[in-house]
């Protein structure tokens, strides 16, 4: 990760390469890294997408069921572009991207 972090390869970060280090969320060119983050972290089953319960999984219980509800509506609306029931890196990108963008 570091590595990919430090544009000129001089082993120094600058401010910009630094703000990449600490915020990759919001580095354009981080987004690869970000998605293999979030693939480790959500698909425990292996299978490379993500279902509804891999993306909620222990969260739910700490919420009720209408945060649960509101949830499967956002997952089956607007994040699972294919309507097939999983979550493939290119409809989590796809979203990232859009909010990435956006707070740029």
């Amino acid at each position: 990760m570091l590595s990919s972090m430090n544009l000129i390869q001089d082993r120094y970060f600058d401010e910009i390469e630094f703000k990449a280090y600490i915020h990759p969320e919001e580095e354009l060119r981080m987004v690869d890294f970000i998605m293999k983050q979030a693939m480790e972290y959500y698909d425990k089953d292996g299978d490379y997408n993500i279902s509804f319960q891999e993306l909620v999984g222990a969260r739910a219980k700490n919420y009720n069921k209408e945060w649960l509800l509101v949830e499967k509506e956002k997952f089956d609306n607007e994040y699972d572009k294919d309507k097939d029931g999983q979550l493939y890196e290119n409809e989590i990108e796809t979203d990232y991207l859009k909010v990435t963008e956006a707070a740029c």
